[in-house]
């Protein structure tokens, strides 16, 4: 049989080989700015929502964290604005405890209260004769029991309470506390009347706050008295009965009205001196009461201060100072 030739291959022609059957990756063509938007173009539209929505929740949450801010920052500006105003309430409410208990290292005593700033009245005529005006003097026996409210409307609107503070009295026991009232009477306008001393009562409390001890100080002329010599005074038994009886007081029956020396009420500024200067004329009644309750006991003081530098003759000069003490227990 005849056997087949190879055909052999015409020069220049491509040789098949088994490579051929591999097919080669397509080739990239084109701008590389345009292959990245068609690549971008490509990307699935539930991808874009999500980083929307990501986006969305991201602002809300900021919005939220600034809210809490601001609410923490309200919180903490409100905060400092009540401490301040319990401050300030804490401040007020010592401030009217330490004017109304006013407390001090050294007790004030009853015997010894401090005194009444005055003035002397301008105009007096000299009088022999002397008239006290009883109602300018409160009924003083109608405070034992009292509290201080209680006493205050008793005394009525012209008494003011000027001071409630802690005390004792050396020679009653029972004294804790002391109130203070100054008469201060108005006129039609408004106006204070009068430019001497007013009359001043002290009230002494025991443990339950009630009156057990009255002293009431005036000077002569707020009583209605004229000008006249200490001695002219001291030496009217009326006087002295109308000043207790105006305090709502009388006398036991036991009691004698003294008769009293020049000696044994003027006070000098120097007994051993060759000429005396008096600085003080002053003289006390005293004597129980014939009432079976409180008060039981009373004094009447009557006063004329000269002044620490004194004077040679009472007579012939005018005391700095005229006072009416009534103490009674």
């Amino acid at each position: 049989m005849p056997q087949a030739v190879p055909s052999q291959a015409k020069p220049g022609a491509p040789q098949a080989t088994q490579a051929q059957d591999v097919q080669r990756p397509p080739q990239e063509t084109g701008d590389p700015e345009e292959r990245g938007f068609l690549q971008e173009s490509e990307v699935p539209e539930e991808q874009a929502l999500s980083q929307e929505e990501e986006a969305r929740l991201q602002a809300q949450a900021r919005k939220h964290e600034q809210k809490v801010r601001r609410s923490r920052r309200t919180r903490v500006v409100l905060i400092l604005v009540i401490i301040v105003l319990l401050a300030a309430l804490g401040g007020l409410g010592y401030l009217g405890h330490t004017l109304l208990f006013d407390s001090h290292t050294e007790e004030p005593v009853l015997t010894d209260p401090s005194k009444i700033i005055s003035t002397p009245i301008e105009d007096e005529k000299n009088t022999d004769k002397a008239v006290v005006s009883a109602t300018t003097i409160p009924d003083l026996s109608g405070l034992f029991g009292l509290d201080v409210t209680e006493a205050q409307a008793f005394l009525g609107y012209d008494y003011i309470l000027t001071k409630v503070e802690r005390a004792k009295d050396e020679d009653n026991s029972k004294v804790e506390q002391l109130a203070v009232f100054v008469y201060q009477p108005h006129s039609s306008t408004g106006a204070p009347v009068g430019s001497f001393t007013m009359p001043s009562i002290y009230l002494s409390l025991d443990k339950n706050g009630k009156v057990i001890q009255v002293l009431y100080r005036s000077s002569f002329e707020a009583l209605g008295y004229q000008s006249a010599s200490f001695g002219s005074f001291i030496q009217t038994q009326d006087m002295l009965f109308n000043v207790l009886r105006a305090a709502g007081v009388t006398p036991a029956s036991s009691f004698e009205f003294p008769s009293v020396t020049s000696e044994e009420y003027t006070v000098y500024v120097d007994p051993e001196a060759d000429i005396l200067r008096i600085w003080k004329e002053e003289y006390t009644f005293a004597g129980p009461s014939d009432s079976g309750s409180a008060p039981t006991t009373w004094q009447v003081k009557l006063s004329y201060d000269y002044g620490i530098a004194g004077v040679t003759l009472a007579s012939n000069n005018r005391p700095d100072q005229r006072l009416i003490t009534i103490s009674l227990r």
